[in-house]
């Protein structure tokens, strides 16, 4: 599935970017998760998930989410994103329904830029931060939105999946969310102020 996803999708020039140096910046344009231009205050249907907060971890790590709730991602230190995968295929982008925050780099405290989706159903969504230094989604900073309660796939068996993996893939731009910051303005169309790290990937279109 790894090969297949990187021969079927050709890296833009203007994203071959192999170090934590590159800048990112993208539109968001999806039908899985759309954005109202919400700000960051916390409102009934929210759930709030911190993103590095002591460590490769998203806090909570599992979240039950209703059609219409917002997700809001708190940025902490080092420089994590929120890339979408399959469950089968973990440290990789989907191809559909795709969500990606770009990569936010914070030096201390929390990111004033705060990432938010709607969720528009409740399948389950498999979340890891693609950042390749220290190899984030390998060593276990992953989550999931709406898992099963039955049967094999368990946010414990895509951690295990995800150790196996050699690289996380970003998308090329940032898609299935839109930024907002703590004075509860939006950035346009999506697009957050310039955000670094690797990104290998190309056009990927947002529908389940």
């Amino acid at each position: 599935m790894r090969s297949s996803y990187l021969l079927k999708f050709l890296l833009p020039a203007a994203f071959a970017q192999h170090d934590n140096g590159g800048d990112e910046n993208g539109t968001a344009n999806t039908t899985i998760v759309t954005s109202d231009g919400a700000g960051t205050q916390t409102q009934s249907g929210d759930h709030v998930i911190q993103v590095g907060d002591g460590g490769f971890v998203f806090t909570p790590d599992t979240v039950t989410a209703a059609v219409g709730d917002k997700i809001q991602f708190v940025f902490h230190p080092m420089n994590h994103s929120v890339v979408r995968s399959t469950f089968d295929d973990p440290c990789v982008p989907t191809t559909e329904g795709t969500i990606f925050s770009g990569f936010v780099p914070v030096d201390s405290g929390t990111s004033p830029n705060v990432f938010i989706v709607t969720v528009n159903d409740t399948n389950p969504a498999w979340l890891y931060c693609s950042q390749n230094r220290d190899s984030h989604c390998q060593n276990g900073m992953v989550m999931v939105i709406n898992p099963l309660t039955t049967g094999p796939n368990t946010l414990a068996a895509y951690k295990e999946a995800a150790t196996k993996t050699s690289e996380s893939i970003s998308p090329p731009e940032i898609v299935g969310g839109e930024f907002s910051n703590t004075n509860n303005s939006v950035s346009p169309n999506g697009a957050s102020p310039p955000l670094h790290g690797t990104s290998r990937a190309t056009e990927m279109t947002s529908n389940v």
